[in-house]
């Protein structure tokens, strides 16, 4: 079966297009090719996609997209247990103020992932963590 994104030319002799559910399996397989494609895609979208046709870009702009906000969930993911990390150890096992300093800079880091985050994420997530932000900035250092 043709799938809507193989070309009338089948290029070279001996090529043949995946199947769709082989490309997916692909995909699966290794966190690297769908990290792969998904660069591939993105690099295809911002050249305009000229060469394609408009449902093909169209649907291009919406995986690029997806996997944008994909991504932007992982990393927020990743430096929120960042966050219980260092709230983790126990009293004085870690000087207060290196403690604070610590949240501080992944709140920033937060902070600065969520401007990059497509709604509606960014807005849920910034009603959470600016008031906790703003909080630590001014929690007293004894």
């Amino acid at each position: 079966m043709k799938s809507d994104l193989e070309p009338e030319s089948s290029g070279p002799a001996g090529f043949a297009w995946p199947a769709t559910e082989e490309f997916a399996e692909w995909l699966k397989a290794d966190p690297a090719n769908l990290e792969q494609w998904s660069e591939i895609v993105k690099q295809l979208v911002a050249g305009g996609g000229g060469a394609l046709p408009p449902d093909v870009l169209a649907k291009a702009r919406a995986l690029a997209a997806q996997h944008h906000e994909a991504r932007c969930l992982q990393q927020l993911q990743a430096k929120i247990k960042e966050v219980e990390l260092v709230m983790l150890p126990p009293p004085g096992s870690m000087q207060v103020e290196d403690r604070l300093s610590q949240l501080n800079a992944i709140m920033d880091e937060i902070t600065d992932l969520l401007l990059e985050t497509p709604e509606p994420h960014r807005t849920k997530y910034l009603k959470r963590v600016l008031p906790a932000r703003d909080w630590l900035r001014a929690y007293p250092v004894n």
